[in-house]
């Protein structure tokens, strides 16, 4: 008796139509103008130059801006990791009529906030506009600001 052998599946239509507008809105909106933005950051008037990261490696603001966003890195992921993880686990080991409703319920606010949380945790964690400020003294060894980021930019620019 002759064995059938299996066939590869092959991608089909569905794959390319749910794909398709992914990559094309991916490589619209996120990989030119990332392109963009680097090639913009080392040619100026049609000449390569490295003047625009000599000043921003120079910035004192730099130092900061790289704590804050490894201090809302090491805070945020964790929290988000573990909060996901929890709730799959307790899905997966009840299952029943309500669970695939439950994952999506869960995972909309996830991917459709990531953003927006990042916004939220930028603002309340900036010494100047956050409404905890006054108590930043509490996990800040550095005396209050005395100016303002605009004051800074127009001071060091030409």
């Amino acid at each position: 008796m002759a064995t059938r052998r299996r066939r590869r599946p092959t991608p089909s239509a569905a794959v390319w139509i749910l794909v398709g507008p992914y990559a094309v809105f991916l490589a619209v909106f996120g990989l030119a103008p990332a392109g963009y933005a680097l090639w913009t950051s080392v040619v100026e008037d049609g000449s390569f130059t490295g003047s625009h990261w000599a000043t921003v490696f120079h910035d004192y603001r730099l130092g900061d801006a790289a704590t804050h966003v490894t201090t809302y890195l090491l805070l945020w992921l964790p929290i988000l990791l573990l909060t996901v993880l929890s709730l799959a686990f307790t899905l997966h080991a009840r299952p029943g009529r309500t669970t695939n409703a439950l994952q999506l319920v869960y995972y909309l606010p996830g991917a459709v906030t990531g953003s927006a949380a990042a916004l939220l945790w930028l603002f309340m964690i900036s010494p100047d506009s956050s409404p905890f400020s006054p108590c930043s003294s509490c996990w800040t060894s550095r005396a209050p600001r005395t100016h303002s980021p605009a004051a800074a930019l127009s001071a060091s620019s030409p």
